[in-house]
């Protein structure tokens, strides 16, 4: 039935977007507004999006409460309770319809980067295809911070999960005039395209 109702809501959700990215008039640029955007981009796409617990619990964009346009439960089978409290708080997961997880996002402007990164850890435990499609996105100014924790955090440099090469940085002041940019003149746009905003984070 959570699969049923995951497509139904999936539909909905691509009714009420037309298959283009709604414009956002706005310029609060709050937490909340980049996974709307991130969520759009990715119905957008043809992929579906988990949203984090705490944020479909609290959190709504544009009138629309996250808990409606996430997906109701994670595809995933066999997860440890660790796991699990894990991988169901990260911000945003898509999942192609075979419901494998193809990118996940942290969204990080004034929050613990550590915990995202330890999130993703988690998910790479339980699907390794996911490997090299993990973004953070944050604000310029938080760059220096973010390469201060992948030096000093040895846990993620290296073996064995390499989080330097698989973690990328996508700067939301970017993110935001790629999707303003398409929004305004309805342009198309691919995977690729969406992939070319991510940098590779510095940690020497």
């Amino acid at each position: 039935m959570d699969c049923e109702r995951d497509d139904q809501l999936a539909m909905n959700f691509d009714s009420l977007l037309a298959h283009k990215l709604v414009k956002i008039k706005n310029e609060m640029h709050t937490h909340s507004e980049v996974i709307f955007r991130l969520v759009q981009i990715g119905n957008y796409l043809g992929l579906k999006s988990w949203i984090g617990k705490r944020e479909q619990s609290a959190d709504s964009y544009g009138g629309m409460r996250f808990s409606d346009v996430s997906l109701q439960s994670l595809p995933f089978k066999n997860l440890t309770k660790h796991q699990k409290e894990k991988i169901q708080q990260i911000d945003v997961i898509w999942f192609d319809k075979l419901h494998i997880p193809r990118y996940a996002f942290e969204v990080e402007e004034t929050t613990s980067i550590n915990t995202g990164i330890e999130r993703f850890a988690s998910l790479l435990d339980v699907e390794i295809s996911t490997a090299n499609q993990l973004y953070i996105v944050a604000p310029k100014s938080r760059e220096r911070k973010l390469a201060t924790i992948f030096r000093k955090e040895s846990t993620f440099i290296g073996h064995p999960y390499f989080m330097e090469n698989k973690v990328k940085l996508i700067y939301k002041e970017d993110f935001e005039e790629f999707y303003n940019e398409r929004a305004k003149e309805e342009k198309s746009f691919s995977e690729v395209e969406l992939q070319q905003l991510a940098v590779k984070i510095e940690v020497e």
